[in-house]
């Protein structure tokens, strides 16, 4: 049973105290944050199960944002806080994006019913103002500071191929070559692709078949899903996926577990996958070196947004996309709109039309 919270308000206390030792919680909130999946069966109860639903990258970025919480508090246990003070706390730190206040509210809830508190997030009363803050926070960021939510630009394929032909056949060259046609024909998230096993290729005349599991929209898994890896002839070898993930697997003799694995400059193969900002880093590196513009600007996510934005402009329909995207809702796309492509069957054009024909007819 939850302990009962006693829920007062730290506002004075956080003023007068800002040079009290701080983390005394850290041991206690380590444990929080570490993932349960390691547990042996035997000890696996039901926080082991309400907990186990999260993923590593979920625990790894909450633990970041509650002990900035802590930090900023300057109270050696700040939990259970109230909404009065996570409010002055999102007010005190307004100039971060909205997106990343948003996060840490999120974690804070995590915090407080991990540690059997009440969910000062959740109060029927607290919960409207916290949204209202975060609401008018967001707003003062758009109408001030012209914020917009940053999307990872897409790569122009001409460029793409640009890139392709640079590379050469070293191993880690090879790597990359299938790190990057694996990312954008797949249309992977970067946390799908960086999990990719060789177990998970399903072999078929066509390609590859690659059945998705726990994924970010399906953290349960309940909707079966798969995506298709293409087989292309040889006038289009290149940008092959399949042969280029069937020779990386090849040269670098991985015969099970992570496909994607980092390689030493003696051209050891390590075991554990590559991390998330390796996979990143693998884009801005192979980018520059093929004479992109604003190589830093791009991401593993670009892949994604120049999948969906390249077929797009293609008139390719969102419902055809969806099938390899596996986005839950078809507005979710629109997100990848680019104003360059603003004039593209827009309807203005075609009123425009009309009433050129009018004309011509009088």
């Amino acid at each position: 049973m939850a302990r009962t919270a006693d829920i007062y308000n730290y506002h004075a206390a956080i003023k007068a105290n800002k040079n009290v030792s701080l983390f005394k919680l850290e041991d206690e909130l380590n444990k929080v944050f570490a993932h349960p999946k390691n547990t042996p069966e035997s000890e696996r109860d039901a926080e082991y199960y309400r907990r186990r639903r999260y993923s590593p990258n979920t625990f790894q970025s909450y633990k970041s944002a509650v002990f900035n919480f802590v930090e900023w508090s300057g109270i050696e246990n700040p939990f259970p806080t109230t909404a009065t003070t996570i409010i002055e706390y999102l007010i005190d730190n307004k100039s971060l994006a909205p997106s990343t206040l948003n996060h840490r509210v999120a974690a804070l809830s995590f915090v407080h019913r991990a540690l059997d508190f009440l969910d000062p997030t959740q109060n029927e009363v607290f919960k409207c103002k916290i949204r209202d803050v975060l609401g008018g926070i967001r707003k003062e960021h758009i109408e001030e500071k012209g914020w917009s939510e940053i999307q990872a630009p897409a790569i122009n394929l001409c460029d793409f191929i640009v890139v392709l032909n640079s590379m050469g056949g070293s191993l880690i060259e090879l790597r990359d070559k299938a790190f990057m046609l694996v990312s954008l024909l797949g249309a992977f998230r970067q946390s799908e692709v960086l999990n990719l096993n060789v177990e998970h290729l399903i072999k078929k005349e066509q390609g590859y078949i690659i059945p998705m599991g726990v994924v970010k929209n399906d953290q349960l898994s309940k909707h079966k899903k798969f995506k298709a890896l293409p087989k292309l002839d040889n006038d289009s070898s290149i940008i092959c996926p399949v042969k280029a993930l069937n020779i990386w697997i090849k040269k670098a003799k991985i015969t099970s577990g992570p496909i994607f694995r980092g390689v030493l400059k003696s051209g050891e193969i390590r075991n554990n996958k590559l991390s998330h900002t390796s996979g990143n880093r693998i884009i801005k590196k192979r980018l520059s070196e093929g004479g992109i513009e604003n190589a830093d600007e791009y991401s593993c996510h670009s892949f994604r947004s120049t999948f969906i934005t390249s077929l797009r402009e293609a008139d390719v329909s969102d419902a055809k996309i969806v099938r390899q995207t596996h986005h839950k809702n078809l507005a979710t796309l629109n997100i990848y709109d680019r104003p360059e492509v603003a004039f593209k069957n827009n309807p203005s054009l075609i009123l425009a039309n009309e009433i050129k024909q009018l004309l011509i007819k009088k």
